[in-house]
């Protein structure tokens, strides 16, 4: 009897201290958070002749979402030139419960020497996915994009995590957090 007394104890003293922390942390937000990811659809490579290395096709997609509590302005800078590349782009509600305000404001520069686009009004619960195609490239393009990543530039803390996959978990947390 009295060891079922101690482990009752012991296990409310671990217990309550992290059922606070995962608390807080499921209701809190962060004032300033941008979230992003860069990852290949599918990239190949055709050699026509031995010396043979501009027959490349790629299709990279870039998400970027703002899961802070403010509007941001975000600078984003590619390691080059994505002069030829088609790009599409897509903005959505991050959840269906976290829409956004707004539309971004978006501008981008693919001749430059590195290609950059400029993101303001950025708003709280905003997803924004850039895709980028490549129908006749070369090989040290898709080893650039591979290998460098894009700068981003902003006030907000910025991590390198997938926008949709993080939110998902935030919000499963606060499911379990309801049950326990």
């Amino acid at each position: 009897m009295a060891e079922s007394n101690l482990l009752s104890a012991l296990s409310l003293r671990l217990f309550l201290p992290l059922a606070v922390i995962l608390a807080l942390a499921l209701f809190w937000q962060p004032e300033r958070e941008i979230l992003w990811n860069g990852s290949w659809i599918f990239k190949d490579c055709l050699k026509l002749q031995a010396n043979d290395a501009s027959n490349c096709i790629g299709q990279y997609e870039f998400s970027i979402a703002n899961t802070g509590e403010k509007s941001e302005h975000i600078s984003v800078e590619w390691p080059m030139s994505l002069n030829g590349w088609s790009v599409d782009r897509k903005v959505l509600n991050l959840s269906a419960d976290f829409r956004r305000a707004n539309d971004p404001d978006y501008s981008c520069n693919w001749e430059a020497e590195h290609a950059g686009c400029s993101i303001d009004n950025f708003a709280p619960g905003t997803l924004l996915t850039i895709t980028l195609r490549c129908l006749m490239c070369e090989l040290a393009e898709l080893e650039t994009l591979d290998q460098q990543r894009p700068a981003l530039i902003s006030e907000a803390r910025v991590y390198k995590s997938d926008p949709r996959s993080t939110f998902l978990i935030r919000r499963l947390g606060f499911f379990i957090s309801l049950l326990i």
